[in-house]
């Protein structure tokens, strides 16, 4: 049969409540479904239709075939990890972009108020944008870790 590894990858980031980093990025699963020679077939084989049809075998049957196939499976998990770094940046360009589009319009919005009221203090407008050069950095000190693997023998 063809052993696939379906990993599930979580990204996310380190920070503080204070900042409200998960607010753009909330921990984001990256899926892939790679075969032993690279491919990715996660966009053609849902986790959906791998679980139904999944048939579990028995466990000295799943350990010798991971026994026999240690060093190929270590490598697959390499590069679905690869893999999934390179699918990170999507992600993250979109969790800046809605931070400059919030954090933008809420600096904007108040320095045309500060025109006509005095009491909007430089303050104000000076936290939120401290605010998002500290979110632009958490975002881009995100990670990924492996939340999950599988192997898959399709016959």
């Amino acid at each position: 049969g063809t052993l696939l590894i379906e990993c599930l990858f979580v990204l996310d980031t380190a920070s503080s409540h204070a900042i409200q980093a998960q607010r753009y990025l909330p921990p984001t699963t990256i899926r892939t479904l790679l075969d032993t020679a690279g491919n990715d077939h996660s966009q053609t084989l849902t986790h959906e239709m791998i679980q139904k049809a999944n048939q579990p075998i028995p466990h000295e049957t799943a350990k010798t075939i991971i026994n026999g196939h240690i060093s190929l499976i270590r490598t697959m998990l390499e590069q679905s990890t690869t893999h999934a770094r390179e699918l990170a940046p999507e992600v993250l360009d979109a969790a800046h972009q809605q931070t400059r589009l919030t954090l933008e319009k809420e600096i904007n919005r108040l320095k045309e108020l500060k025109q006509v009221n005095p009491n909007i203090r430089d303050e104000e407008i000076e936290f939120f944008n401290n605010q998002w050069h500290t979110l632009n950095k958490v975002l881009d000190g995100a990670n990924i870790r492996l939340d999950a693997l599988r192997i898959v023998i399709a016959t």
